[in-house]
């Protein structure tokens, strides 16, 4: 069963219901977890037969905000739907849990309720960037803004052991984020960073740029959470400045003939280029090192982002 926050997200609860429901009717069980009489009244609404779909439902009349310190959240706020869809992997109720809600009280929440795996100090998320050749694993993408080189270096250990289980790359190839490929370039934390793990058994091939991870020059890139979110953000907006790109350039074209041929091969060239970057396939991030599978959501996560996280969890947990 995988735990959902209902009220987490831009667009809670809706968007988050309905891409709840429909994974429920792929056949997955689903615990929704928020305000009982809404959630009845949505699955009342709808045309199907809800009561046929694996889905229990647990009443919370709380709920985290965005903007609320993520600590503090956590710890004043015990019954609310995030805290408790943590809490039902905890007492393995779920096997999984998902949030598109305020993501520092997610990752504190598991921290503090899942605990840390062992020899772990933080615990980063992990999500696939867009290689020519297919997704390239990065981490951290947000969850630690400093580290210290030895976390860089467990984020590499992490990174492994998940391709390792879940795609089945025997021995991945990791590099190092940095400003430059070759040795000695980045900061003192990169240059700290690569010394450990050259020295490590992981297979190492050093300082990676940008355009490598688009090359598939490594299976996994390790860095900050700063670094890892601001690549993140601009594989995201690269996509949508090219389209906003070709659409002034179409604008600008005065053969009605050459406007439409263009106009409709631009489309799907578009869509197809789109495709590679879009977060809502992937759904959302794991947050790895913890004892739990906790799927991190974009906060503005619509329903197919929302199903799509959720077959995240559900994968992920069957991998553990």
């Amino acid at each position: 069963m995988i735990a959902i926050d209902v009220m987490g997200g831009d667009f809670a609860p809706f968007a988050i219901l309905e891409g709840a429901i429909k994974s429920a009717q792929s056949g997955i069980p689903i615990l929704l977890v928020g305000p009982k009489d809404l959630i009845l009244d949505y699955l009342i609404s709808l045309p199907c037969d809800w009561k046929s779909l694996p889905l229990e439902i647990e009443d919370s009349h709380q709920m985290i905000e965005m903007g609320e310190e993520p600590v503090k959240a956590v710890l004043s706020k015990k019954q609310s739907s995030l805290v408790l869809a943590v809490n039902s992997v905890k007492v393995g109720k779920s096997r999984a849990v998902l949030s598109a809600g305020n993501s520092g009280a997610l990752m504190a929440a598991a921290t503090f309720i899942l605990g840390r795996v062992e020899g772990i100090d933080r615990a980063p998320i992990a999500g696939f960037l867009p290689g020519l050749k297919g997704g390239v694993l990065c981490l951290d993408l947000g969850a630690n803004t400093e580290c210290k080189p030895t976390s860089l270096e467990k984020f590499a250990e992490l990174g492994s052991k998940y391709l390792q289980t879940s795609l089945n790359i025997k021995n991945p190839k990791i590099g190092l984020l940095s400003n430059g490929s070759e040795n000695g370039k980045g900061s003192a934390l990169v240059k700290e960073a690569f010394k450990l793990l050259e020295k490590s058994n992981l297979n190492f091939i050093g300082n990676v740029e940008p355009k490598d991870i688009i090359e598939n020059k490594a299976d996994i890139v390790v860095c900050d959470g700063f670094s890892g979110n601001v690549l993140l953000k601009s594989f995201e907006a690269m996509t949508f400045m090219f389209r906003e790109m070709f659409a002034l350039q179409l604008a600008k074209e005065n053969d009605p003939a050459k406007k439409i041929v263009i106009d409709n091969w631009g489309k799907s060239f578009w869509e197809n280029v789109a495709s590679l970057a879009d977060w809502t396939k992937q759904g959302g991030g794991l947050l790895l090192g913890v004892n739990g599978t906790v799927v991190v959501a974009h906060g503005c996560s619509n329903a197919i982002a929302i199903e799509n996280a959720i077959n995240l969890a559900w994968s992920a947990s069957n991998k553990k």
